[in-house]
C-alpha cells in the first residue's frame, strides 16, 4: 500500500504524517498511529520526501514537496506481546515491613512500575504491593500509598524497597545519592579452565559512565568489584558490587564481564 501527499506549507516530516496519515487509513486502527509508530515508520526508510529516501522524523517538509510513504499495515501496527510472567505477590514473597516501608522479592521478566504494550495496561510490582497492602486492610477506602523508591530492570530478579509513608521518602533519596545503599548483584557465567589461577577478588574496567555527545555514548571508564563466591562443576557464581559512579550496574553487559576477566584467566 502506497500513500502520497503534498505539503500545504513548511512542516516537520513526522507532523505532517501525523496529520494525513489518519485520513489515508480507512480502518479502525486509525487512531492507533501513535508518535512512536510513525517515527519508527520513519527510520525504517518507508518515506521518500521528493523522490529521496527519508530516515530523519525532524526533517523539514516545504510546501508542494511531494512525499511518498510505503506503508504495510501489518508490520505497522504490530505489537510485541511482553513476556512477562504470572506474579501474584503473597506473604511468603515479602522480606520485610513495618510502618514506613515494605520490601518485596521481585521475580524476573516482571516490571517494577506501570507499563503498557499498546494501549494495554500491564501488571507490575508497584500494582502488586498496593493490592497486598489493601487486602491486608480491607477497610480502607482508598488503596494504601506506596512509593517507589528505586527500580530493577524487567528481566532481573532482587528486592524492591517500597515506601509505606511519604514522609520518609526524603530521607530515603538522601542515601540513594549519599550511595550509603550498598547494591551487589550476581551473575552466574560459565568458568574457564584457569578459574584456579583467579584470586579471591578482581577488578574489572569497562566503559560504564555516559558521555555528554550527541549520541550519548559509554565514553569514561568505570570499576565493578567482582568477587568469586563458590565455584561449582560448571558455573561460577560471582558477586557483583559497584565501586564508583552512579550509573546503574546492569549497564556493565555480561559481554563485557565475560572480556575483562579472561585477561586475567579467571573466565
Amino acid at each position: 500500500m502506497n500513500f502520497t501527499f503534498f505539503a500545504q506549507n513548511k512542516i516537520r516530516l513526522d507532523e505532517l504524517l501525523r496529520s494525513e496519515l489518519p485520513r489515508a487509513i480507512e480502518n479502525d486502527h486509525k487512531n492507533a498511529l501513535s508518535h512512536s509508530k510513525i517515527r519508527r515508520l520513519i527510520l525504517s526508510g518507508s518515506v521518500f520526501v521528493d523522490g529521496v529516501q527519508i530516515r530523519r522524523p525532524a526533517y523539514v517538509v516545504f510546501k508542494d514537496s511531494k512525499v511518498n510513504v510505503l506503508f504495510d499495515e501489518a508490520k505497522f501496527f504490530f505489537e510485541k506481546q511482553p513476556s512477562d510472567v504470572n506474579f501474584v505477590l503473597s506473604e511468603k514473597d515479602v522480606l520485610f515491613e513495618d510502618a514506613f516501608f515494605i520490601l518485596v522479592n521481585k521475580p524476573a521478566f516482571f516490571p517494577v512500575e506501570e507499563a503498557f504494550s499498546g494501549a494495554q495496561k500491564r501488571n507490575n510490582l508497584h500494582d502488586e504491593v498496593v493490592r497486598y497492602m489493601h487486602s491486608k486492610n480491607p477497610d480502607l477506602r482508598n488503596p494504601p500509598y506506596c512509593g517507589v523508591m528505586h527500580r530493577l530492570d524487567r528481566e532481573t530478579s532482587g528486592v524492591i524497597l517500597f515506601t509505606k509513608q511519604r514522609a520518609v521518602n526524603k530521607a530515603i533519596h538522601r542515601m540513594f545519592e549519599d550511595h550509603t545503599f550498598k547494591k551487589v548483584y550476581t551473575a552466574v557465567c560459565c568458568p574457564h579452565a584457569a578459574v584456579p589461577r583467579c584470586g579471591d577478588e578482581f577488578t574489572v574496567e569497562n566503559f560504564l559512565q555516559r558521555g555528554k555527545g550527541r549520541n550519548g555514548g559509554f565514553c569514561r571508564r568505570k570499576r565493578a568489584a567482582c568477587i568469586p563466591r563458590q565455584i561449582l562443576k560448571l558455573w561460577m557464581k560471582l558477586r557483583v558490587r559497584q565501586m564508583e559512579g552512579k550509573k546503574h550496574i546492569l549497564l556493565f553487559r555480561q559481554s563485557q564481564l565475560r572480556g575483562e576477566p579472561t585477561k586475567s584467566g579467571c573466565i
